[in-house]
């Protein structure tokens, strides 16, 4: 079987149910992925809301320096994969997705 960048189990095609554990932590890291995002874009609205209003103050630059740290916790969390790909059921290989950039 070719390995693919879809996750595991019946929503991409593949018949191999996935345990529940592995579901779980699978279910965990999309709800990490989820908050770091959601807190990006609030960061991002929020740091633009106040540069409009305030100018460049302590406080805009503090929100932009929080989304900017949350930013890159996420890029080296996560790497560009999806949460299904964090968390790999025991006897299958994870996804080639080729050479990083």
């Amino acid at each position: 079987m070719k390995p693919t960048n879809k996750p595991s189990g019946p929503a991409s095609g593949d018949d191999t149910p996935v345990p529940p554990d592995v579901r779980r932590k699978q279910l965990a890291w999309a709800a990490v992925q989820l908050a770091l995002g959601q807190s990006q874009v609030m960061g991002a609205v929020a740091g633009f809301y106040l540069l409009v209003t305030t100018g460049v103050s302590d406080l805009t630059l503090g929100v932009c320096a929080i989304t900017g740290f949350v930013t890159l916790v996420s890029r080296a969390v996560f790497r560009g994969r999806s949460a299904a790909e964090m968390v790999v059921p025991a006897g299958r290989k994870p996804p080639d997705r080729g050479p990083r950039r």
